[in-house]
């Protein structure tokens, strides 16, 4: 499986956005979320919804906001998805890490 990666920069995307990571997916993957410093939102979007909120147009995605980490979200359905850290409009700084859990290896 290939590794996630921050590609932020490869999208031209806000300053407000902490972290944005992106990869192929199988369906049933669990996306993992640890979070340290301030509370945050956590979304996973496919690429439509990624192109959507780069537009600031209405999108759907899996998540919200998050006091606390982990975060775990469920992959709906194979293809590529993104994870969106942001502290929409709240102030702080948060430090983000992501792993993906594969169906093959849950019991």
């Amino acid at each position: 499986m290939a590794e996630l990666r921050d590609i932020r920069s490869w999208l031209d995307l806000a300053a407000e956005v902490e972290a944005l990571f992106g990869c192929f997916q199988e369906n049933g993957s669990v996306v993992e979320v640890t979070l340290s410093g301030t509370e945050a939102n956590v979304q996973l979007l496919d690429s439509t919804a990624l192109t959507n909120y780069k537009a600031r147009r209405s999108y759907q995605y899996v998540g919200g906001h998050y006091r606390q980490s982990p975060v775990r979200l469920s992959v709906p359905h194979a293809g590529v998805w993104y994870v969106i850290v942001d502290l929409g409009r709240y102030v702080g700084t948060v430090r983000s890490a992501v792993r993906v859990i594969s169906p093959l290896t849950m019991p």
